[in-house]
């Protein structure tokens, strides 16, 4: 026995359309973890061009906070490390981004990972975001209070500026206290 289907115009426009996606992506194609990390050696905490790249100074951990929502807890999640050894100083990565919820994130350097001679430089400083520093005392970033960024709708973290300074600079931010550098036994 031999049978024939025929395939109705509304049939194959049924076909067609169960085959498109139910919804538009949540993401853009390219989401991304994305700043600058710079030495800032006229220790003013604004990135000019001519400063040197920090980033191959140090890795960059990327943090998702837990659901409690606070950082430096428990439940936090180390997602991910962005190694170090970028010359340019702008670093970024793609990995997973995509697939990342719309959760607070911050980015450390964790303390065994500090250059030696240098600290966070000055905190947020001028007028442009793409310039200053979100890299707060603790090493961390996480605008404002450590409250953590935000992905964007393209699945973007942005903000995460790194500047460090020489310690020296401590002399010019603090002219009139006397700085006493730790030293371990």
């Amino acid at each position: 026995m031999h049978y024939t289907r025929t395939l109705t115009s509304a049939a194959l426009v049924m076909l067609l359309l169960s085959m498109l996606p139910l919804g538009a992506p949540a993401r853009a194609a390219t989401p991304m973890i994305q700043g600058w990390a710079w030495v800032d050696t006229n220790c003013d905490g604004i990135r000019q061009a001519g400063e040197p790249s920090a980033y191959p100074l140090f890795a960059i951990y990327l943090y998702r906070f837990g659901p409690d929502g606070q950082p430096f807890t428990s439940d936090d999640r180390q997602l991910r490390v962005l190694p170090a050894g970028l010359a340019v100083g702008q670093y970024e990565d793609a990995t997973d981004s995509a697939i990342m919820p719309a959760e607070r994130y911050r980015l450390s350097i964790l303390q065994g990972g500090r250059p030696d001679g240098y600290l966070p430089t000055r905190y947020r400083q001028g007028s442009d975001p793409a310039r200053w520093s979100s890299l707060q005392a603790n090493w961390t970033t996480g605008d404002p209070g450590n409250s953590g960024f935000l992905l964007d709708p393209n699945g973007t973290v942005t903000g995460g500026n790194i500047g460090i300074a020489p310690v020296a600079c401590i002399e010019q931010w603090y002219p009139n206290h006397l700085y006493i550098p730790l030293v371990q036994p």
